[in-house]
């Protein structure tokens, strides 16, 4: 695929997001999802998947795939390797999570965060996150986003899903830049 941004294992199989390319006229072609054997590193199969996909979860037997640029989740079956789910979410949706029976979608251009319940594969909750949401990992019950443009971590209680605080980061710290040395 062109342009993989996200990879996730099920089993054996990992299924990667290949975000695709934009034409010379502006027309974003629609992206894949790779399957690959882990154990033989081959490609086993290639699902079409949204626009721009990018971020992937697993949750059961069901891949969950952010679509960039359509701002849709690609649910697919492992079973089948067959989208067979599409769901709408907020705009830029960008990285993707699982946590127990829900996925928490970053909507990256709207400063939200999707909630899906993967019972109904439905959206049971929107949450406002702050500004570009850009990475989040899960800890117990909490959710905690980090926010590209203002640096913040936002904290998501996901028992009641609402924000329980932000916290802020360093940004005065000096910019340290690797430099390569050359010996003679």
């Amino acid at each position: 695929g062109i342009a993989p941004r996200g990879i996730k294992a099920h089993g054996t199989d990992l299924y990667v997001a290949n975000f695709g390319s934009a034409s010379y006229t502006g027309i974003v072609a629609s992206g894949t999802v790779s399957v690959i054997a882990s154990g033989s590193n081959t490609v086993t199969d290639t699902i079409t998947a949204g626009h721009g996909p990018r971020g992937v979860a697993v949750n059961g037997d069901e891949v969950y795939v952010a679509n960039w640029h359509d701002d849709t989740i690609s649910v697919i079956s492992t079973a089948s390797n067959t989208v067979t789910h599409t769901i709408a979410v907020g705009s830029g949706p960008r990285g993707v999570l699982s946590l127990g029976s829900n996925i928490y979608v970053e909507n990256y251009k709207a400063g939200t965060m999707s909630i899906i319940a993967t019972g109904s594969h439905t959206v049971s909750a929107t949450v406002d996150v702050g500004n570009s949401p850009a990475g989040m990992t899960a800890v117990g019950t909490d959710v905690y986003v980090s926010r590209f443009t203002d640096g913040l971590v936002s904290i998501l209680d996901t028992t009641n899903n609402t924000m329980r605080s932000s916290c802020e980061i360093d940004t005065t710290a000096p910019i340290i830049s690797a430099v390569a040395s050359s010996t003679s």
